[in-house]
């Protein structure tokens, strides 16, 4: 699928999985958080630390010990985004996900408005 196609079938996907309870521990104005969280909650993250850019939109995110194995120089973000897509009204999604690897595990930079189009929603490219 090409990069837009892969928007429009995880907005649908995130569309028809369960909201987001309003009783959650972290505040709908910060999905990012959010989404952590519940990675967290499942096994996905063992930790994570965020450096939210609330006025540029954009996230920086350092991940340790992620559950799924980054194969081929690509590390899988789709259960990042979906959850993110989940949490985040259309027109405020991240359409941007950067990957590094870094001494504590991985760094994840999320930016709305990417110049390119959507890049890395189902896997991204690891930048050294």
């Amino acid at each position: 699928l090409t990069p837009d196609e892969q928007a429009s079938v995880l907005s649908a996907a995130a569309a028809g999985v369960s909201p987001v309870s309003a009783d959650t521990s972290v505040s709908a104005d910060d999905p990012v958080s959010g989404a952590f969280d519940r990675l967290a909650g499942a096994g996905v993250v063992d930790g994570y630390s965020c450096d939210p850019d609330s006025a540029a939109g954009s996230a920086t995110v350092l991940v340790s010990e992620y559950a799924l194995t980054a194969r081929d120089g690509r590390f899988p973000t789709l259960p990042l985004v979906l959850e993110l897509y989940r949490r985040t009204e259309p027109g405020r999604r991240h359409e941007a996900v950067r990957i590094d690897s870094v001494d504590e595990g991985w760094r994840v930079s999320l930016s709305t408005g990417s110049s390119d189009g959507p890049v890395g929603l189902a896997s991204a490219a690891i930048r050294s």
